[in-house]
């Protein structure tokens, strides 16, 4: 009978020391934060692409321009979008693409410049958050105007990976190695 009382006693203190009340009042967010788990538990990171990537293209228009071009992403410079999903951080972060461009009218050189974010927002001196979230996505040559008007026309494409915004301009290289960048107005199909 005595052990009777002694077992009850023992279980009556582990009961009330052992009770959590202190961690009662935290919610998990600050449990998992004051736990030794690592900061890579709480944010997931991405980045798209992971590896640099490079494309390279050389096109020749009979009426004498060459366009040579370069484009690979920047490794150095992304878009971020972040998104929090209960107390997880994703974080996507867009690389940002350049193309450096080579024009030339037989054989001599109009035009060598790298076009990126910051170029265009130099150009048409606009606001640098126009284009804060966009990375560029696409160029291409436009190749019956370009002959029709004996200039070379370069088309660039920006766009919000999240969005799929899109924003285009027109590169227009001219003969007295002067050239002119426009916004385009996206026609809808």
């Amino acid at each position: 009978m005595k052990f009777y009382f002694l077992i009850l006693f023992c279980i009556f203190c582990f009961i009330t020391r052992c009770d959590g009340k202190y961690r009662a009042v935290e919610t998990h967010e600050d449990k998992l934060t004051k736990s030794k788990l690592s900061t890579s538990f709480f944010e997931i990171v991405e980045y798209i692409p992971k590896n640099y990537t490079e494309v390279r293209t050389d096109t020749l228009l009979n009426n004498g321009y060459s366009v040579k071009v370069k484009f690979h992403s920047d490794m150095s410079a992304n878009a971020i979008q972040i998104i929090k999903v209960d107390s997880i951080n994703y974080k996507r972060y867009y690389r940002n693409f350049n193309a450096e461009l080579i024009v030339k009218k037989d054989k001599t050189q109009l035009f060598s410049k790298t076009i990126t974010n910051s170029f265009i927002v130099n150009e048409l001196s606009i606001n640098k958050d126009i284009l804060n979230n966009f990375v560029l996505s696409d160029f291409w040559i436009d190749e019956f105007n370009s002959i029709k008007q004996n200039k070379a026309i370069i088309n660039l494409r920006f766009c919000n990976p999240e969005t799929e915004n899109c924003k285009s301009y027109v590169l227009t290289v001219l003969r007295d190695k002067t050239y002119v960048i426009e916004p385009q107005l996206d026609k809808e199909s």
